[in-house]
């Protein structure tokens, strides 16, 4: 009832159900999808795209799933990187990056806060205010990227 109210629909339907297994990232219904692969967030953008509702963003806070926030922001470098190779400089948005569906393109830049450099560019996980990124990678991960600042940690684990 709580998802048909926050979208102002005067029913429950079998979306807004669908909507609250995938909100309770801990429970049963949601733990099946995520053994089936499905990625909670991006589920729950498309089940809001499809209903014509703007889909919030994919602000990354407890519960989200680690792995969906990790591919999210490697994936995101790999394209930045890819994008400097082809053509000799880092885009100047991630809404420039070329070969993107609409909807991959929509989840990056909710998530994600990309800045082009001088030499380089930032990157930065969306989160809620004073809250830190739970992704951590090791000095080689760094190594040869542009990257030059970002929210996520640059240690070892």
């Amino acid at each position: 009832m709580s998802e048909a109210h926050e979208l102002n629909h005067s029913y429950v339907g079998t979306e807004h159900l669908l909507l609250g297994v995938l909100r309770e990232a801990k429970g049963i219904g949601a733990q099946a999808l995520l053994d089936a692969g499905v990625t909670l967030e991006l589920a729950r953008a498309e089940v809001l795209r499809l209903l014509g509702s703007e889909a919030p963003s994919v602000i990354p806070s407890r519960g989200t799933n680690p792995d969906a926030v990790d591919k999210m922001f490697q994936t995101a470098i790999a394209l930045v990187e890819l994008h400097q190779v082809r053509f000799g400089t880092y885009p100047d948005s991630l809404e420039n990056l070329p070969f993107l569906s609409a909807y991959d393109r929509a989840v990056l830049v909710r998530g994600l806060r990309y800045e082009k450099l001088p030499e380089g560019y930032a990157l930065d996980v969306v989160t809620r205010q004073g809250e830190k990124p739970s992704l951590s990678y090791p000095a080689d991960f760094w190594r040869g990227l542009g990257i030059r600042r970002t929210n996520v940690d640059r240690s070892s684990p």
